[in-house]
């Protein structure tokens, strides 16, 4: 199976994609960590609107999210939140289709490939959460495929789905939450996923 390298820079024309460089290079890579209200606002801004200017660049969503994450729940924070997920999802999308990324292996390693492949999980999740069980199941199959090293665990979901397992029923089952994240409950779930 081919290797794929996820080119950031073919979503993105050079001049937005020198600037976007710049500009968070002076952040460390690392815009949701500026202290400065000013210069935060600032950098938001700027990666919301390359958003509209580049909107098959998918890193940018994640820095964007990140961003969003460190300010006050509100309303207009959460429908900027849901529609900056929802545009990445279909970033991700279009990347995969364009790339034909499911006949490629897609290695974990490469950082460049995380933000696609987080991407195509949660459209996944998204679709397990509405009860579309089949069509999450076929999506974590693809994704499974793209990589058997399987770092983001879509063998879990791909073994639930297709025993129709909700997704409710999964995270009560083998999920657990602090402040900093969701986490498997290793026991319990690599004993599950062992039986046949």
């Amino acid at each position: 199976m081919k290797e794929y390298f996820h080119q950031e820079s073919d979503y993105i024309d050079q001049a937005n994609y020198q600037a976007f460089n710049e500009m968070m290079v002076n952040y460390d890579f690392m815009p949701e960590g500026i202290q400065d209200e000013k210069e935060f606002n600032f950098a938001l801004n700027y990666l919301l609107g390359l958003s509209l200017r580049a909107p098959n660049f998918i890193l940018l969503y994640e820095y964007t999210l990140g961003m969003l994450n460190r300010l006050k729940v509100t309303q207009e924070i959460d429908e900027l939140k849901n529609n900056l997920e929802q545009r990445k999802i279909t970033a991700c999308e279009f990347v995969a289709q364009k790339d034909d990324i499911f006949r490629k292996n897609v290695v974990w390693g490469f950082h460049e490939n995380r933000p696609l492949i987080r991407g195509l999980m949660r459209k996944a999740d998204k679709l397990w959460e509405a009860g579309q069980i089949k069509e999450a199941h076929d999506l974590f199959s693809n994704i499974y495929k793209t990589n058997k090293n399987d770092n983001v665990g879509a063998r879990y979901s791909m073994k639930a789905t297709a025993e129709g397992i909700s997704f409710v029923e999964f995270e009560e089952r083998f999920t657990y939450h602090d402040e900093h994240g969701s986490y498997y409950k290793t026991d319990q779930i690599i004993s599950w996923f062992e039986k046949k």
